[in-house]
């Protein structure tokens, strides 16, 4: 008989709410963090992922932004509505994040470079506000036809 096989564990997931901050030696590049705020952007995001969203899933839908983490330093990488930009993870010390650590199971040390050296190729494109603009059709209308512009980006597609 075949056996199936197994699928990796989830990613361990770290909560730090306001005031408390990842140290050096609780992430490495090619983690990620998931955050929200209350902006106006952010609850629009949210919405439409409550439309598709159901469910045990529901629990995702709070959150509207992720950023790559690129170096032991801290150094992240984002896409906010002014474009993609280097930033630092203290930037998200006084609001409430996750940090997803990506185990060397998912991801080999070669992976995780390449993860943050694709994140540092997209520095300085602008943000796709496009592909929002499909997003936001997909979820209202469960279409499957997704467009944008090349060399632009979202927070989810680094």
């Amino acid at each position: 008989m075949a056996q199936r096989p197994v699928a990796p564990a989830p990613a361990p997931v770290r909560a730090y709410q306001p005031d408390e901050h990842a140290t050096p030696d609780q992430y490495a590049p090619g983690d990620f963090i998931l955050t929200h705020n209350g902006g106006f952007q952010a609850r629009l995001i949210r919405f439409g992922q409550s439309l598709r969203f159901w469910g045990a899933d529901r629990k995702y839908t709070r959150w509207s932004h992720t950023a790559i983490i690129v170096s032991a330093d801290g150094e992240i990488i984002e896409a906010l509505g002014n474009g993609v930009v280097l930033n630092r993870l203290e930037k998200y010390r006084p609001t409430e994040y996750h940090l997803v650590k990506i185990d060397d199971i998912v991801a080999a040390p070669a992976d995780r470079a390449q993860v943050a050296a694709f994140a540092r190729w997209c520095l300085d494109q602008p943000y796709d506000w496009l592909t929002i603009v499909s997003i936001i059709l997909s979820l209202l209308t469960g279409c499957k036809f997704n467009f944008g512009f090349d060399g632009q980006c979202i927070c989810s597609g680094l």
